[in-house]
């Protein structure tokens, strides 16, 4: 029941960061909750400790790779290390009508683990993903 709770809880942050109004068929957007992500408008990947970007996702094609690169379908709820150091943080965000970026989400990860923790709409949950998942954001390139 915690697993299953858990996962509706992931579905609904990540619907949050892409905008989803409800306006879509409910039936394609439940089958396929992962590719409503493509919507994000931009995903930058920073240094947890310095302000340094090193890659900057904001084409439909790139932004839809490293969603997939994720493996969202095989993360498992889980607790971060006591003193686990940030390592790095993956940013999402939109634009408003006025032009200006809107962060909507991060996905931080923690050197030395696979555990993660997602930030959206004050709540704050932690991960476990695969370890090749986590090389989508460790090994990003500029």
């Amino acid at each position: 029941m915690k697993k299953f709770i858990t996962a509706v809880i992931l579905i609904l942050v990540l619907a949050s960061m892409t905008g989803c109004d409800g306006s879509e068929d409910e039936d394609t957007y439940n089958s396929d909750w992962q590719g409503s992500l493509k919507s994000s408008q931009g995903i930058q990947i920073k240094g947890a400790k310095e302000d340094v970007v090193f890659a900057t996702y904001s084409e439909d094609s790139e932004i839809e790779g490293f969603i997939n690169e994720l493996a969202l379908d095989q993360w498992e709820p889980a607790d971060v290390p006591e003193g686990a150091q940030k390592e790095f943080i993956a940013v999402f965000y939109k634009e408003d009508a006025n032009g200006n970026e809107n962060v909507v989400g991060n996905i931080t990860t923690y050197k030395d683990s696979t555990v993660v923790s997602l930030d959206s709409l004050g709540l704050s949950l932690a991960f476990q993903m695969p370890e090749s998942a986590l090389d989508a954001i460790r090994n990003a390139q500029p």
